[in-house]
């Protein structure tokens, strides 16, 4: 697939699962082997499970906007520099390295931007 095409995958599983919690989409956006690391998550079941147990506890942060400053992507990896809103108005930033085999997401990787110290 191509990076344009792996980007449009990224931006649709961001907006379809994270923010509209649809799990059905996780079939068509992520392969059966996916990992993601900094949950330590192995295999399209258990991110499935891990969602339902996301969406279900209400003290989860949530997302409700994205806004992507930059999407760069070589081969099959994306690394996706993003600001996610969440419904109470608090942001988070960072970087995703996403990886993709056959059009569809095979494993992420989030690394947040610390918050700004003030004071």
């Amino acid at each position: 697939m191509s990076i344009e095409q792996n980007k449009a995958t990224h931006k649709r599983n961001t907006d379809e699962v994270w923010i509209k919690g649809n799990l059905d989409m996780i079939d068509e956006t992520t392969d059966e082997n996916v990992v993601y690391e900094e949950a330590n998550i192995h295999g399209l079941q258990e991110l499935k499970e891990s969602f339902k147990k996301y969406f279900a506890n209400p003290d989860t942060r949530r997302v409700e906007r994205v806004v992507y400053h930059e999407m760069i992507g070589e081969g099959d990896t994306l690394a996706v520099w993003q600001t996610n809103y969440s419904p109470d108005g608090k942001s988070f930033e960072g970087v995703t390295i996403a990886k993709f085999k056959n059009g569809k997401l095979i494993s992420s990787h989030w690394i947040e931007k610390a918050p700004d110290k003030q004071g």
